[in-house]
């Protein structure tokens, strides 16, 4: 039986966030501090009881 998620609904803004940072992605100095932003962020647009898995 195939899984069904509601989509996440992530505003313009933070998605055009999401994209600048992910650019940025490939500087190793900034890499670490860009991915625990990039998972607050899911996070918090994230719909309750839905995890990454």
């Amino acid at each position: 039986m195939p899984i069904t998620r509601k989509p996440i609904e992530i505003p313009p803004e933070v998605a055009c966030q999401f994209a600048a940072d992910m650019k940025a992605y490939h500087d190793d100095i900034r890499r670490d501090g860009i991915a625990v932003g990039t998972r607050h962020m899911l996070l918090e647009h994230m719909p309750a009881g839905q995890s990454f898995g």
